[in-house]
């Protein structure tokens, strides 16, 4: 707010783009801090971090052109810091946007009405709902891609009450659902010469999943591939493994850890 200046002499606004990067950097600076002390405090606790909605919506379209970019920087850089802490940030100027003479009916006043503090909790509950953290945005790598095959590793999310469980989906079909102490898991029945992009959430003990977890994308070999590709060594093991006639091979759980963790 105080980047915006108004003129004295035709009684407009405006901002001066030198004093933009500037900003930033004092807001990442002071947010960080903020983030490490409230952490420091409760390490355990779950932190959100609220975005900027517009608060000048009634300003001309030729303020708006300037305004607008720098909230969106202003906001982005707060997203970053947040998800660098391990905290959620939850978005507010597009829920205020869509009704802003309801949630900001005074244009004289940035401040918003009943009704849009109520919108703003409705999306900090949604946050709520979501469960788990990924701090620094979590990460999904793919490794040892082979025909029908592929290796997945994470690292863990945080959750106040505790991660019970991981779930492996690509787009809206679930692939795999593994135990909250397990970081890697080996995908099988996979479609050779297929594209996937895989995502990862993280399940609490609250039965609430998390909806932005990392993601990524990988090719499978296709049949051509084939006779070069090398022999995955968990099926190189398997192929090992010929069992004598009548005896019967243990239960296998891929991905699941056993009563010893």
């Amino acid at each position: 707010m105080a980047l915006v200046h108004r003129d004295t002499v035709t009684g407009g606004v405006y901002l001066v783009p030198s004093e933009v990067p500037p900003m930033l950097v004092k807001v990442q600076s002071n947010m960080a801090q903020i983030l490490q002390e409230l952490k420091t405090l409760n390490p355990s606790a779950d932190i959100y971090v609220m975005g900027y909605y517009n608060p000048f919506p009634y300003l001309p379209a030729e303020v708006q052109a300037g305004l607008i970019p720098v909230l969106d920087q202003l906001n982005l850089t707060l997203q970053q810091t947040a998800a660098a802490a391990g905290a959620a940030f939850v978005p507010t100027k597009d829920v205020i946007g869509a009704n802003r003479a309801a949630y900001i009916p005074n244009p004289s006043n940035i401040h918003l009405s009943l009704a849009g503090y109520q919108a703003v909790a409705g999306e900090f509950w949604k946050k709520v709902q979501q469960g788990a953290l990924w701090k620094g945005g979590g990460s999904l790598t793919a490794s040892d891609v082979y025909l029908r095959t592929a290796h997945l590793a994470w690292r863990p999310a945080a959750d106040n009450v505790g991660v019970t469980g991981y779930r492996i989906s690509d787009g809206d079909t679930v692939l795999a659902t593994v135990y909250g102490n397990v970081y890697a898991y080996d995908l099988t029945g996979l479609r050779p010469g297929h594209a996937y992009t895989l995502k990862i959430e993280a399940g609490d003990a609250a039965g609430l999943w998390s909806t932005d977890g990392p993601s990524v994308s990988l090719r499978t070999k296709s049949d051509d591939d084939s006779p070069s590709s090398p022999v995955p060594p968990a099926l190189r093991a398997q192929r090992a493994a010929v069992l004598p006639r009548g005896v019967q091979a243990p239960a296998h759980r891929t991905g699941r850890p056993d009563r010893n963790g």
